[in-house]
């Protein structure tokens, strides 16, 4: 991550630090020349840069420091805000198996294809780690990542042996063995999409639009999709069968094993931003704006609604679906002022 500063008289952008992590919040510091910014996940302290490779810590707090950061008008402290908030797995219809919720974070919840299974994203030890639980069982940990990765876009091969997610501009790959490969990305990641055992979709936001480009689990270049294209993605039940996302919302099925023909699948419009699964022809779409899911048919007719609380991730498997849903928010102002 880079902190960027803007000259208004010369109209001109310069790098003004390199991190080799993703910070909240920077500003300059009451002197004019320092850099005041939150530290690396967890985020718990504020640092002043003094340039010259000298930081010091101003800040150090059992919170997480997010998003807000100011100078004092004394000329010397610094007003900061706090963020408090936990998210747990809820069952978003009738309660499949009870689920191994902590006090901390539980987000980005994904169905074993082949088992009964879930897998999901907690920080319930401090960093964010991969989980499984089994129906009847507790939580176990499948991962054991040593640095603060900020996880998206997690995804299961349909053999269960891979996983997939995204933390920055950098894409995972990671196996229940414990074996991690990694490749950098210059484009943001907008969706990855397992649509076989080796091969998935990686859908990246562009300057001009999106980009997908299909891999196999060597990260092996199998094809780049034109520009027309926003996202290519699976419903399980039709394994034969790879569906395609356009940019006006239209979806198209074709299949990766044949010569490339799409053909457009009825009525149905999606918008193209927003988060969706599709199982058993049933499209689960999320409105990004409202929170409210939508249920809909492939002639594009709602079958079901539901409204819920912001979400970090869902999943569905057999009409059952599995949410990260936010249970508490609160939030501080603090500051460096003498108590």
């Amino acid at each position: 991550m880079r902190l960027i500063s803007f000259d208004l008289q010369q109209s001109e952008f310069s790098t003004l630090k390199l991190l080799t992590f993703w910070t909240n919040n920077a500003i300059w510091a009451q002197d004019g020349s320092g850099i005041v910014y939150t530290e690396a996940p967890p985020a718990t302290k504020l640092l002043l840069d003094h340039g010259m490779d000298k930081t010091s810590v101003i800040v150090s707090q059992s919170n997480y420091l997010c998003c807000d950061i100011t100078r004092a008008s004394d000329g010397v402290n610094y007003l900061f805000t706090s963020r408090d908030s936990d998210f747990d797995l809820q069952w978003l219809l009738e309660p499949y198996f009870k689920l191994d919720n902590s006090t901390s974070y539980e987000m980005l919840p994904i169905f074993s294809h082949h088992s009964e299974t879930i897998f999901f994203v907690s920080k319930r030890s401090g960093r964010s780690q991969l989980y499984a639980q089994e129906m009847g069982k507790a939580a176990r940990a499948i991962s054991n990542f040593n640095s603060h990765l900020m996880i998206q876009n997690l995804a299961l091969s349909t053999d269960d042996h891979h996983f997939l997610f995204s933390s920055g501009n950098q894409i995972y790959l990671f196996d229940q063995l414990g074996k991690e490969k990694t490749i950098d990305s210059s484009e943001q990641i907008s969706h990855i999409d397992w649509l076989s055992e080796n091969i998935f979709a990686i859908s990246f936001q562009t300057k001009t639009g999106y980009q997908v480009k299909l891999y196999d689990i060597d990260f092996n270049l199998v094809q780049s999709l034109d520009s027309n294209w926003v996202r290519a993605f699976s419903d399980f039940s039709m394994p034969d069968i790879t569906f395609l996302l356009d940019k006006t919302g239209k979806i198209y099925k074709t299949s990766i094993s044949q010569p490339f023909k799409p053909d457009l699948v009825q009525n149905i419009e999606i918008n193209p931003t927003n988060n969706f699964k599709m199982d058993r022809e049933l499209i689960y779409e999320m409105d990004n704006l409202s929170g409210t899911m939508r249920i809909k048919n492939l002639n594009g007719i709602i079958v079901n609604e539901f409204s819920y609380l912001e979400n970090l991730g869902f999943d569905v498997k057999d009409g059952k679906i599995i949410v990260g849903v936010k249970t508490h928010s609160s939030s501080e102002l603090m500051s460096t002022l003498p108590q």
